[in-house]
C-alpha cells in the first residue's frame, strides 16, 4: 500500500499476503523479469494517498519535504532488502510465512491482527476518498441536493457497488484493477501538475506563503504520510519469489558432475601444518555477514528495489512540490479538493481515481477476510470456509468501514493513523525484529559448546610438531558479543523508529501536537 494504501498486488500462483496456508493457489515457476518486477513493485507502492503528499510538503516546507522523502525512501528501500534477504534464507514466499518461520506463531498471529486493523483503516480511507471524488462531480452535474452530498455518495457507492463485489470468493477480473490504478494515478498527477503550473504562472500569484522549511511541531504530522507512501512491504516477498533467476554464465558443462559438486562446496578451513582440515570455527561463523551471502537473484532484487523506490520518490516529489507551490498554506489533505468542480480535466481525474478506488476496495478486503479467518481458526479451531461466513463478514466489514468514513471527515488524520501505527509496524517494526532475531540466532549458535569446534577433526600423528613440543592446541577466540553486532543495532534503531512514529502520530491525531 502506499501513502494511502494502494491496491495490493495479488499475483497469480501465490498465497494472499497474510498468513501462510490461508488461500492457496497452485504455485507457478518464477518467470517475472526485472522490468515487470519494477512495474509491480511501483504499482504496489503508489496509490491514492499520493493526493496527500502536497499536504505533507505543507507541513515540512518544500526543501525539508524533499529531504524527508529521500531519507525515508532510503530507509524503506533498506527494509525491503531485509525482507527479501530473509525470505530467500527462509524459503518463504509471503510476508506472513516469513514472520511465522522467523519469529514464531505468536508473532504471526500478532501480524495477522495488525493486518486486519491496517486494512480496515485503509478501506475506511478509500470510502472517504470516494466521497471526496464523486461529490464534486455530482454537484457539478445535478446541483446541490441531499442525494449529491458527500455522505450520500459514500453510502450509495458502498451499498450498491462495493458490497456486492466483496461477496466474491475469488478476485478473478478484479486483479486487472492493479494495472489500471497506475494509469489513473498518472492521470491525476498530470492534472495536478498542469493545474499547479497554471496557478503559479498566473499574474496574481504570490510566493509569500511558500516556505523551504517549517521549524514547528507540524513537521511531525508529515512523517506518517511519507512513511505510508512507500508501503509495498507486504508484496515485496511475492515479487521476489516470482523474480526469475539470472542466467548462470559459468561454463559448468565443461566439467563432470563430481567437479561441479566440488565447485559448489566452499573449501574447508585449514588449521595448521599437520595436513588435516577442520570445520569452520565459531568466530568464522559469527563473522559471516548478510553482505557476503547475496545470491545473483538477490542482487537483481536490489536493483528492482532501487529502481522502484527511485521512481516512486520522484513521482512523489513532483506531485508534492507542484501542489504545495500552487496553494501553499491553503493546501488540503486531498489536493483535488483545492481545485474547483468546473475544471473539466480535474473532473476526469476525479472520476478515474474514484472508479479505481471503488474496484480496489474488494481487493483490499480480500486478504483482510483471510486474516480474520486465521484469527478465528486459532481462537475456535473452526475453519469458517462456508459462503454464509463470507456474506456475514462482508456485510459487517462494509458496514463498519462505512460508519467510520461517515464519522471521520479528516482524511489527513486517517492517513496519519494508518501510516504511523500499523504501517510503521509492517514497514519498520517487522524488518527490525527480523534483523535482531537473525543477529541473536547467529550469536547463540556461535556460543554452542561444540567440542569439535575447539579441537581438530584429526589428531596430529605421533612425531609431528604438536606432539614434540607438548603444547596444547591454541584456544579459539570467542565470538563477538551480541551488542557489537551492527545488524542487531540496526534492528533496534528500526524498533525505536516504530515506537517514536506511533507516539508522534497519536499526539498529532489527538491534537496534543499542532497540525496545519
Amino acid at each position: 500500500m502506499s501513502a494511502d494504501v494502494p491496491t495490493p498486488v495479488l499475483p497469480v500462483g501465490r498465497p494472499t499476503e497474510c498468513l501462510p496456508a490461508i488461500i492457496l493457489i497452485e504455485d507457478a515457476p518464477p518467470t517475472a523479469s526485472v522490468h515487470s518486477s519494477i512495474v509491480t513493485l511501483v504499482n504496489s507502492a503508489i496509490g491514492a494517498g499520493i493526493l496527500a503528499l502536497p499536504y505533507a510538503f505543507r507541513c515540512t516546507g518544500w526543501a525539508a519535504g524533499l529531504a524527508t522523502v529521500f531519507s525515508l525512501g532510503s530507509t524503506q528501500a533498506y527494509t525491503l532488502f531485509v525482507l527479501s534477504r530473509h525470505a530467500e534464507d527462509a524459503g518463504s514466499t509471503t510476508y506472513g510465512a516469513l514472520v511465522r518461520k522467523m519469529l514464531g506463531k505468536r508473532a504471526s498471529l500478532a501480524l495477522c491482527a495488525v493486518i486486519v486493523v491496517f486494512l480496515f483503516l485503509a478501506c475506511s480511507a478509500f470510502l472517504m476518498l470516494i466521497g471526496d471524488t464523486f461529490h464534486p462531480i455530482l454537484l457539478q452535474a445535478f446541483g446541490r441536493a441531499w442525494w449529491t452530498s458527500r455522505n450520500a455518495a459514500i453510502v450509495a457507492v458502498a451499498s450498491c457497488c462495493i458490497l456486492p463485489l466483496t461477496f466474491r470468493s475469488s478476485l478473478g477480473a478484479l486483479r486487472a484493477v492493479s494495472s489500471l490504478a497506475v494509469s489513473a494515478i498518472l492521470l491525476v498527477v498530470g492534472a495536478v501538475v498542469y493545474g499547479s503550473v497554471r496557478i503559479v504562472n498566473s499574474p496574481g500569484y504570490s510566493w509569500a506563503g511558500v516556505r523551504a522549511f517549517n521549524p514547528s511541531a507540524e513537521f511531525f504530522g508529515a512523517l506518517p504520510l511519507i512513511v505510508l507512501s512507500f508501503s509495498c512491504h507486504t508484496n515485496v516477498i511475492s515479487v521476489f519469489s516470482e523474480l526469475e533467476d539470472p542466467p548462470d554464465l559459468r561454463c559448468t558443462s565443461c566439467s563432470g558432475p563430481v567437479q561441479q559438486q566440488q565447485q559448489q562446496q566452499p573449501p574447508l578451513e585449514s588449521t595448521g601444518s599437520s595436513g588435516y582440515q577442520s570445520l569452520p570455527t565459531p568466530r568464522l561463523l559469527a563473522g559471516r555477514s548478510m553482505r557476503r551471502l547475496k545470491s545473483s537473484k538477490l542482487k537483481s532484487m536490489v536493483g528492482v528495489i532501487a529502481a522502484s523506490i527511485s521512481l516512486t520518490a520522484s513521482l512523489y516529489c513532483v506531485t508534492g512540490i507542484a501542489g504545495y507551490l500552487a496553494f501553499a498554506a491553503d493546501t488540503k489533505p486531498d489536493i483535488l479538493l483545492n481545485f474547483g468542480s468546473s475544471d473539466l480535466l480535474m473532473q476526469v481525474a476525479r472520476a478515474s481515481i474514484g472508479l479505481v478506488i471503488t474496484a480496489s476496495y474488494p481487493v483490499i478486503h480480500f486478504p483482510a477476510r483471510a486474516a480474520i479467518r486465521e484469527l478465528l481458526h486459532h481462537a475456535t479451531g473452526d475453519r469458517f470456509e462456508d459462503r454464509w461466513f463470507a456474506v456475514a463478514e462482508s456485510v459487517m466489514w462494509v458496514g463498519a468501514t462505512l460508519g467510520t468514513s461517515l464519522a471521520c471527515t479528516d482524511l489527513a488524520a486517517m492517513f496519519q493513523l494508518i501510516g504511523g501505527t500499523c504501517g510503521g509496524v509492517l514497514m519498520l517494526g517487522v524488518p527490525g525484529a527480523l534483523l535482531m532475531q537473525y543477529s541473536y540466532s547467529k550469536h547463540r549458535d556461535a556460543l554452542k559448546p561444540l567440542t569439535f569446534m575447539n579441537e581438530p577433526l584429526l589428531m596430529p600423528a605421533a612425531g609431528e610438531e604438536g606432539s614434540k613440543t607438548g603444547r596444547e592446541p591454541a584456544q579459539q577466540p570467542g565470538p563477538p558479543g551480541l551488542l557489537r553486532s551492527k545488524l542487531w543495532w540496526t534492528g533496534a534503531v528500526l524498533q525505536v523508529m516504530t515506537v517514536a512514529l506511533a507516539v508522534l502520530t497519536v499526539l498529532t491525531v489527538t491534537g496534543v501536537l499542532p497540525s496545519p
